[in-house]
């Protein structure tokens, strides 16, 4: 029941028996309201008229009353719709000789003196209907023609007359912000071929205004990937939300196609691709009416649903379920998150405050459904010709309990009379109330357990699989969580290693002071000799190590020159490519360097030589500041040579 001064509820239902209205939620009918064969039904923006669109005419009533108001006397009209204010209806009727001489089809129409304003030529209805777009206090309206964003003034004399122009290649519509900036306005342009497309944010200036007819440009965001696109504004007009979607999937993931979804700000200090944590098609999006806050569903079956605020951080997580649609409460405290279509058609009422479920619904085949103004009652309807049995509707309560179940023979529309949130009290909700003493709920049994399935004895130890699907838990996000829920992105490009560009950073500068010094590479540090150098036995053994992305690869030294098998690692922070062969010793930084075929010099120990087979490669390590350390040299075992340990670290051979 309605609360008391509280106004009464109010929805129309078009059948084939005709325009009903009904007082919500006891059904109360509304007399006086025709339409045996009404095509549509709407009410105005603020909920005073009700149009009905006959074969014939257009009747507009008073929505409470049901007395007549006005009559448009115009046949074979196939669409309508209001403007913001209800001082306009615009008209849309296919191109026929017989009725409007193939032209002018397009009527803007003036509902105080019930005569056409404004005419103008459209071959098809579109998608993006309404085609004529308004500002919120009914100065500028707009059209969108080959290329070009055109602006009329609907209250001067010449309403046909274009005062500004917009030239902007491959736009599909646009939408004004409902917010205090009136003449600010969103435009989508679609991808085309190799060229990305764009949502742009635009400042009309007043028609008073002479000295800005083109208008500003005040944020722009790019994107491939995007032949459709939807834009919602916030209720303030200070955020955009635009989500994308393409017919196809070029990678073969998903049957719908490919989604995106941006968020921009109108000042421009914010534009953002939301990088959503499931993957998977976005499903639906709705900001909350008040303006802070937005919910997404995206991701494959099952669906994940989150709530974000206006920096796109993630606020409250719902879980995961079979849902694709959402339904805000007007007062922004509740909100439904139900899955219709293919799905299953059940409906889900939350707290948002609390992130606390508060009731389930089901409702399969719906079709419709939408809140009443008051935020407390839930209706949904099976409508035709998308199902044609078991039309009707249902009213729910908040909680999830079904208040009335009226069947309708073949339903086609039904539309809540809108109404502003702040005519309703603010009630808390409700708690859940036991059942009766005495009820049949009360009196009825507690339910058996169901028996457990059998297990065999080997297999009751072990926790069992679980197996289909379970709704996830309400997760909510702290301010540290929501910081790591988006991954920050590298400045470097994937792949990067930061220690093997300093070695090759190193290995440059050694060049340049050899080329520049004549020796001095020999000069250097014995960290970068490590790093930087390699030198090759005469029996051309091969030794390599690969950095990759999580770890590095060590190839076996083979002789002759070819490469071993791979040895996977551990994965370490960065790991250094270096190869160390058996060399000489190093001579000072004035010798120049000889190879191990030349003789050695009087002075420097004899060369040592050591067999392919027991080259390895050195280690290496990592310091804390993700340099590598110096690499000790590898050791072998001497094989047919006299030689000791002493002269292979360049000592002479004692006597024996």
């Amino acid at each position: 029941m309605a609360a008391a001064g509280a106004p009464k509820l109010q929805f129309a239902a078009r059948s084939r028996a005709g325009v009903q209205a009904y007082i919500a939620p006891d059904l109360t009918k509304v007399e006086g309201i025709q339409g045996d064969k009404a095509k549509i039904v709407e009410y105005s923006k603020d909920g005073t008229l009700l149009a009905v669109l006959n074969p014939e005419n257009i009747v507009i009533y008073n929505a409470l009353t049901g007395v007549v108001f006005h009559t448009i006397n115009r046949p074979h009209v196939q669409a309508m719709s209001f403007s913001p204010m209800g001082s306009f209806l615009v008209t849309w009727e296919r191109l026929d000789p017989a009725v409007n001489n193939g032209e002018n089809n397009l009527i803007i129409w003036k509902l105080e003196t019930e005569e056409g304003i404004a005419k103008f030529t459209q071959k098809i209805l579109g998608e993006n209907w309404p085609s004529v777009r308004w500002t919120k206090d009914e100065i500028y309206f707009s059209r969108v023609v080959t290329a070009e964003v055109q602006f009329f003034v609907a209250k001067s004399m010449n309403p046909t007359e274009v005062v500004r122009r917009l030239q902007l290649p491959n736009v599909t519509h646009i939408d004004f912000s409902p917010g205090k900036q009136t003449y600010v306005f969103a435009a989508f342009v679609p991808e085309k071929k190799s060229q990305p497309g764009s949502v742009r944010i635009y400042s009309l200036s007043s028609p008073a205004a002479s000295a800005d007819p083109v208008p500003r440009l005040l944020a722009s965001k790019s994107f491939f990937k995007g032949s459709e696109g939807d834009l919602m504004w916030n209720c303030d007009g200070t955020y955009l939300l635009a989500s994308t979607s393409t017919q196809v999937d070029a990678s073969g993931k998903s049957y719908y196609g490919e989604t995106g979804l941006f968020f921009l700000s109108t000042d421009g200090s914010f534009t953002y691709y939301i990088k959503l944590q499931k993957e998977g098609p976005v499903h639906a999006v709705s900001w909350s009416p008040t303006g802070k806050e937005f919910i997404v569903t995206y991701g494959f079956m099952p669906a994940q649903s989150t709530l974000f605020d206006n920096k796109c951080n993630p606020v409250v997580d719902f879980g995961a379920a079979a849902r694709n649609t959402i339904r805000w409460a007007p007062n922004g405290k509740l909100v439904c998150l139900g899955g219709f279509g293919n799905l299953p058609g059940q409906m889900d009422f939350w707290d948002v405050r609390a992130a606390k479920k508060v009731g389930t619904a089901e409702a399969h085949c719906a079709a419709q459904c939408e809140w009443a103004p008051d935020s407390r009652h839930f209706i949904a309807a099976v409508i035709s010709p998308r199902i044609r049995v078991d039309n009707g509707f249902k009213i729910f309560k908040y909680d999830g309990s079904m208040l009335s179940d009226t069947p309708v023979n073949e339903l086609y529309q039904v539309a809540w009379r809108p109404m502003r949130a702040a005519l309703f009290p603010d009630r808390p909700l409700s708690p859940p109330k036991a059942a009766p003493a005495g009820s049949p709920a009360a009196a009825a049994p507690a339910k058996p357990a169901a028996p457990a399935k059998y297990r065999p004895p080997s297999a009751r130890d072990i926790a069992p699989a679980i197996t289909g699907h379970k709704e996830e838990a309400v997760k909510k996000y702290s301010v540290s969580a929501a910081s790591m829920y988006q991954p920050k992105l590298s400045q470097n490009p994937p792949g990067w290693d930061d220690g093997a560009q300093d070695a090759k950073k190193k290995k440059k500068k050694n060049k340049k002071k050899k080329a520049a010094g004549g020796g001095g590479e020999g000069a250097a540090s014995t960290e970068d000799d490590a790093e930087s150098s390699t030198t090759t036995s005469s029996t051309s053994t091969t030794s390599s190590s690969l950095s990759v992305s999580g770890g590095f690869t060590i190839q076996e030294a083979v002789p002759g020159g070819k490469k071993g098998k791979s040895k996977k690692e551990a994965p370490t922070p960065s790991a250094e490519s270096s190869t160390t062969s058996t060399t000489s010793t190093s001579s000072s930084s004035t010798e120049p360097k000889t190879s191990s075929d030349s003789p050695a010099p009087e002075k420097s120990a004899p060369a040592a030589t050591t067999t392919p087979a027991a080259t390895t490669p050195a280690a290496t390590t990592t310091t804390a500041s993700g340099k590598p350390a110096a690499a000790k040299p590898a050791t072998s075992k001497p094989s047919g040579s006299p030689k000791s340990q002493q002269e292979k670290q360049g000592k002479a051979p004692s006597k024996k």
